[in-house]
């Protein structure tokens, strides 16, 4: 990824890749070396080690090492980021359904407005609560989207 961590069009083609991902996602739990992660993935040692080095030379893991016989492969920065980016966006953007269902469903079995409401109120809903919730939700997403895309040097 570029210095100040956008998504490029090459890193879509890195991460459009099945195999990738699912090295990422391995690597999401601990690091690993190229023998794991062949195993794992049942794929021949060869393989897995070109989407690695794919992986590497993008900075989305590095490789560790430590002078002993084993050498393992563990996320960078910016590939913690495109995991979180994901569940993140997925739990926001399922609490946001949610809170829509349940807006529409207060609409739905809210009491007949009486023919002549009576003067002064707010006339605030449930709805209008739940909307505004979902739309305190979303720029909750928009700044952490904004922090991540966008970290100090």
């Amino acid at each position: 990824m570029d210095s100040d961590s956008t998504l490029q069009p090459e890193d879509a083609k890195i991460l459009l890749d099945r195999t990738r991902i699912q090295i990422l996602k391995i690597l999401g739990e601990r690091r690993h070396t190229l023998s794991e992660l062949s195993k794992r993935l049942n794929l021949s040692k060869t393989t897995v080690l070109h989407h690695l080095k794919i992986l590497e030379k993008s900075g989305y893991i590095v490789r560790v090492d430590e002078g002993r016989k084993w050498i393992y492969y563990e996320l960078s920065d910016d590939g913690r980021a495109i995991l979180r980016w994901k569940t993140v966006r997925v739990a926001i953007l399922l609490a946001i359904f949610i809170l829509s269902g349940i807006a529409m469903l207060a609409e739905r079995f809210k009491p007949p407005e009486p023919v002549y409401p009576a003067m002064g109120g707010a006339g605030i809903s449930v709805a209008h609560v739940l909307f505004g919730v979902s739309a305190f939700l979303a720029l909750i997403y928009l700044y952490w989207w904004i922090k991540v895309r966008k970290r100090p040097m």
